[in-house]
């Protein structure tokens, strides 16, 4: 992963750092917590956005990044762990001869974002400066939000009747959907990725496998 460089005044830094961690700032002083990093972002992801700063340690002392190839690769991992995909801009920034990674999360527009933690799908959400896993009850309000909003279309026939069969298995990959329907590929990844957009059903790559779950499994 390649990260851009990004010029922050000093000043502006200087005060984000003095306001310290809250609703919408993290500090971390390295993404070695790849379980904490990807929580954050599915937080930020979940709420109203926000933004991590990497080499910043919990005193709130920027003490800059070590290794700049392990830390993004790092961030590559950690961002396999969140589904949907969250939507980020990663850059690197200069302070006091320093540097840091500075992570940027936009609200996500496919709520609800979940973490794979071990066989889990656990989604968080932001209150106050802390990670907190969501109620089944806002997981639900999330998805009906976004199966109104989505693409702001109704479902088409094929797609009915992918996500009927959704609703007699949780987990399907393509494959076992092509066999039970008699669907060619193509015409079947278009309507996974409707579907998926619209967060009424949510892919993971199992092991190199892409399999899709229903999204009331999670809730």
């Amino acid at each position: 992963m390649r990260i851009q460089k990004e010029i922050i005044p000093k000043d502006v830094i200087e005060e984000i750092i003095a306001l310290g961690e809250g609703y919408k700032t993290e500090f971390l002083e390295s993404l070695s917590s790849i379980e904490l990093a990807a929580q954050t972002i599915c937080a930020f992801s979940n709420t109203k956005g926000g933004n991590i700063f990497i080499g910043i340690n919990d005193k709130g002392l920027p003490i800059g990044i070590f290794n700049e190839e392990k830390e993004a690769s790092n961030l590559e991992k950690l961002l396999y762990t969140i589904i949907p995909e969250p939507v980020t801009l990663t850059s690197l920034v200069k302070f006091n001869k320093k540097t840091l990674i500075l992570i940027r999360i936009d609200e996500g527009p496919q709520k609800p974002y979940y973490v794979k933690e071990n066989e889990s799908f656990v989604p968080y959400i932001r209150v106050d400066n802390l990670n907190v896993p969501a109620t089944k009850k806002a997981v639900k309000r999330f998805v009906q939000n976004s199966s109104i909003s989505g693409t702001g279309q109704k479902l088409n026939r094929d797609e009915k009747i992918v996500l009927d069969l959704f609703g007699q298995k949780k987990k399907l990959s393509i494959e076992q959907i092509s066999k039970t329907l008699n669907f060619n590929e193509r015409r079947l990844k278009k309507i996974l990725r409707n579907l998926s957009k619209k967060s009424l059903i949510i892919p993971d790559n199992d092991s190199g496998t892409i399999f899709y779950y229903n999204s009331n499994y999670f809730i």
